[in-house]
């Protein structure tokens, strides 16, 4: 949903039926590859990550319109909200799960899922439908991805660090504390991505204002 998203608030190269099929395509083949790879073993984690990576950013170079470096872009954000947006759902699950005594039903994790992952989505697009217009004139440079790409991975490693290590000041061996900490770290995680994109409009903006007083001073 977060690959979906970015791609509809920015120039599109397909449209229409195309675009649907796309989608399709890439959403069952990342879903289809989450499922039939879903194991605990740390040695499959980093192969499988980066495989869905890939299609991620494969799917949006293939309907968004611009330069490698804006598709890399569009996708580190579209991964850091695909963790915050898994990250809340299993939250709210968790809860749920052990404070109302609740059984695990399907059907309470499938009502869960589709709630947390489609209010994050509307949200979100709210917030993201007034850069359109701006993503059109939107160019990434190296300087602008590689800091995106810092914060990313920041965000990644500090809320999963519970995993990687117990003895760390930032870390927990409790599943509640674990999950807050990785729920709280990518809401920060996708709230400064979105403020760093509001910068890079506003200095784009000035930019634009300064060529013009230059051309008519001219």
């Amino acid at each position: 949903l977060g690959a979906l998203l970015f791609i509809m608030v920015s120039p599109r190269k397909q449209k229409g039926v195309r675009l649907a099929v796309v989608l399709l395509f890439f959403g069952v083949c990342i879903v289809g590859f989450s499922v039939l790879t879903d194991t605990r073993l740390p040695i499959y984690f980093m192969p499988c990550f980066l495989s869905v990576l890939t299609m991620t950013f494969l799917m949006i170079f293939i309907c968004v319109r611009g330069s490698l470096m804006n598709v890399a872009y569009l996708c580190i954000r579209a991964f850091v909200l695909g963790e915050f947006s898994a990250a809340l759902e299993w939250q709210c699950f968790y809860y749920l799960m052990t404070m109302f005594d609740a059984k695990w039903e399907m059907i309470c994790n499938i009502i869960i899922f589709a709630a947390v992952h489609l209010s994050v989505f509307a949200i979100m697009y709210l917030l993201e439908r007034k850069y359109k217009e701006y993503n059109t004139r939107l160019q990434i440079q190296k300087k602008e991805l590689i800091q995106a790409l810092l914060i990313a991975l920041g965000v990644y490693l500090v809320s999963n660090i519970s995993n990687i290590s117990q003895n760390t000041p930032f870390s927990s061996s409790f599943p509640a504390e674990i999950m807050m900490i990785r729920t709280l770290v990518d809401f920060g995680g996708v709230m400064m991505l979105y403020a760093y994109h509001m910068q890079l409009r506003e200095l784009g903006d000035r930019m634009e204002i300064e060529m013009l007083r230059q051309m008519m001073e001219a």
